[in-house]
């Protein structure tokens, strides 16, 4: 598995509509693939610990002074890394992050769905320029259409909304500075 995804990250001169893939690959690869090529930094790791490390290396690069999110679940790893990095509030200065789970992978066209429960009432030209998407393998869905039955069936109750999708820089036809943004995207294996 991780041999297939290291070669694809190898053809980033491809873009999304250029890649064709036959019903034998997985979703996960396609995935991959168009993310990548959209400009989405991928990580797929195998334990939570390691999904840590990695974070831990974003915010290390990216010279991260704060790294903000609404989800209680992902609060803990931020504090874990750093006491410092947490913030509950937006905030859009240079060396900042968001730091989100999400609805699905959607393999058609490389993108990340999400929603209030991970963004709020935000609107994504609001968030910083840095989006970090924690996910796990059983998230890989084949299109925008089963992302949303998934959000249907699981949370009937309390449907979010604010439902949208983001992909890397290069995905992005609007140009505006604030729309751009740097998508790293951490996959961590789960059990099957």
């Amino acid at each position: 598995m991780f041999g297939k995804l290291k070669n694809i990250f190898n053809k980033k001169e491809n873009s999304s509509a250029d890649i064709q893939f036959d019903k034998n690959v997985f979703l996960d690869e396609e995935f991959a693939s168009r993310f990548v090529a959209h400009g989405g930094i991928f990580s797929y790791v195998e334990s939570q610990s390691h999904a840590l490390s990695v974070l831990k290396k974003i915010a290390e690069a990216e010279q991260l002074d704060c790294i903000t999110t609404f989800e209680n679940v992902l609060k803990n790893d931020i504090t874990v890394i750093s006491n410092t990095l947490f913030s509950d509030e937006v905030q859009m200065q240079k060396h900042t992050a968001m730091y989100i789970t999400c609805e699905g992978l959607i393999s058609y066209d490389g993108s990340i769905l999400i929603s209030s429960d991970q963004i709020k009432q935000y609107k994504l030209d609001q968030l910083p320029k840095n989006i970090i998407v924690k996910a796990n393998t059983n998230q890989f869905l084949k299109n925008a259409s089963q992302g949303l039955e998934s959000i249907r069936r699981t949370k009937y109750n309390q449907i979010p909304s604010n439902i949208t999708s983001i992909k890397g820089s290069v995905g992005n036809e609007i140009t505006r500075e604030n729309f751009v943004k740097k998508i790293f995207l951490i996959v961590i294996e789960t059990e099957q």
